[in-house]
């Protein structure tokens, strides 16, 4: 059974009759609210596209295909970046003023819009980020730089970060969680155009005493 099917079948079947005798995590209440149900049943193969779509070989896992939490944050970076500064893009034109190259696009027509993270959000999704992954990944044996993300815990992340919004801001859970999910998805179709935009790789495991 795929991972995501799994996760959403224990969702369904065996927390919701029992969560609110025996379950008090936050995170798992939240998931099975009527509103928040509904969406995550809808993003469901979204969720599990991103998934794969963002998952690299990772040394301490064995080099398992996972989510390494800096190329999700870089993600988010990135799409702020775009939408807070798309002036920048006009550098991309050549020095008589001509047109822009067969590979610019238009990131504030890509990466805005009201159906996706505004600059607003994106700033709390990222002041939350470290936090968000700390919690998910508290029972880690692994030193925090070496830890990642499996399905079920990416699925933790998004739902932390999406409680941070619609506790920081006027943005309802099943709002929020549809939205955090668009923006990725505008990033990947963005890389999937095959200009020079890509995923970056795996961080380093020696930065911190000085190798490459």
């Amino acid at each position: 059974m795929p991972d995501d099917e799994g996760l959403f079948r224990y969702i369904t079947d065996i927390l919701i009759p029992v969560m609110d005798v025996y379950d008090d995590d936050p995170i798992r209440k939240d998931a099975v609210q009527q509103e928040n149900l509904l969406v995550i049943q809808q993003n469901r193969p979204s969720i599990r596209s991103i998934y794969a779509f963002l998952a690299q070989a990772w040394p301490p896992f064995d080099n398992e295909k996972v989510v390494i939490p800096a190329t999700l944050k870089w993600i988010f970076e990135f799409a702020l970046e775009k939408l807070e500064d798309p002036a920048k893009e006009e550098e991309k034109k050549d020095p008589e003023g001509g047109e822009a190259k067969e590979f610019d696009l238009d990131y504030e027509a890509l990466l805005g819009g009201e159906d996706k993270l505004s600059i607003e959000l994106l700033n709390c999704v990222l002041d939350t980020f470290d936090q968000s992954i700390a919690k998910v990944t508290e029972n880690h044996p692994e030193p925090m730089r070496e830890r990642a993300l499996l399905f079920w815990e990416f699925f933790e992340v998004l739902m932390k970060s999406c409680q941070e919004l619609a506790a920081a801001t006027d943005v309802p859970l099943h709002e929020a969680i549809p939205a955090y999910v668009l923006t990725i998805q505008a990033v990947m179709g963005i890389i999937d155009q095959g200009g020079e935009i890509t995923l970056p790789p795996p961080p380093s495991l020696f930065l911190d005493e000085g190798m490459e």
